[in-house]
């Protein structure tokens, strides 16, 4: 009895996995010409190696992608379940693109150059990810992570609500009308952390090279700078902010910028305020 019950069981796992592989095979194969469709659409030379999915971990994974002189290892779309394919700005998305490998020279020569002072060579190689969900009833966006990850000089994450933001999800050029609407945006709380690899002591010790300075006379102007800056604070939210930066200037590791003011600030309001240090006050921004 256990020996033919050992034998059902065996067959039934068998067919799960022949489902398995076939169902994953189908919906490949879909995704394939939904990508190759938005490719011909765009009218860019874009091409790839092959794409994978997974309905187990719900993603899906395009390799070898190349765009003019742009390399990309891989464009991995999570969530692919609720993923908003109907829309042309999809409502959600949650997004990796990993081993971006450009030339900056050939992007942009002037940026080349700065960079290039600062020691990075011919090529450069980036990662970001974007998870997002906006609410058309509310009017909010909601980024739950924007990361980006420059090999060899920092990462960054970015998370951001903002409301009052009026999207035709069906219109892509509604994108374009923020260029113009965007003062109207409110901010409701946001979040930047950053870890350094190797960015700020390059710039830094670039910077102290040309004024002719060591690294740590650079170092002790800015702080005596910040001193001033806590002397003359006028409330403990610039206080705690101006220290909080000193405190990274010193040792600079990491550090994390939050904003969480009593209710939304529209940008309009921040961008007519003159003095920078009230703009602290008003996001209750703190550094840390």
């Amino acid at each position: 009895m256990g020996k033919k019950i050992g034998i059902i069981l065996s067959i039934v796992v068998v067919a799960l996995v022949v489902v398995y592989f076939v169902a994953t095979s189908i919906v490949e194969n879909k995704i394939a010409d939904v990508v190759d469709a938005k490719i011909n659409n765009s009218k860019l030379k874009i091409t790839y190696d092959k794409i994978s999915t997974s309905l187990i971990s719900s993603k899906t994974t395009i390799y070898g992608i190349k765009y003019d002189e742009i390399k990309i290892n891989e464009i991995v779309v999570k969530d692919i379940y609720s993923y908003d394919q109907k829309s042309a700005i999809p409502s959600n998305l949650n997004i990796e693109v990993n081993g971006i490998l450009f030339s900056p020279k050939k992007i942009n020569p002037m940026y080349a150059k700065t960079l290039n002072d600062i020691g990075y060579g011919e090529n450069m190689v980036l990662d970001y990810g974007l998870n997002y969900s906006y609410d058309k009833e509310k009017k909010s966006l909601n980024i739950k992570d924007f990361k980006v990850d420059f090999h060899d000089a920092f990462k960054t994450n970015l998370k951001l609500n903002i409301e009052n933001l009026n999207l035709n999800l069906n219109d892509p050029g509604s994108m374009v009308q923020l260029v113009f609407l965007y003062p109207t945006l409110k901010i409701k709380n946001a979040a930047l952390s950053y870890t350094e690899d190797s960015f700020l002591k390059r710039v830094i010790e670039v910077d102290s090279k040309k004024r002719g300075k060591t690294v740590e006379d650079i170092k002790a102007e800015v702080v005596k700078a910040m001193d001033m800056k806590i002397k003359l604070a006028k409330n403990e939210t610039q206080k705690k902010f101006f220290e909080g930066f000193k405190n990274f200037l010193m040792d600079p590791q990491s550090f994390n910028v939050t904003i969480s003011p009593d209710k939304p600030v529209a940008i309009k309001d921040i961008m007519k305020e003159r003095n920078p240090d009230n703009i602290i006050t008003k996001l209750n921004m703190k550094f840390e």
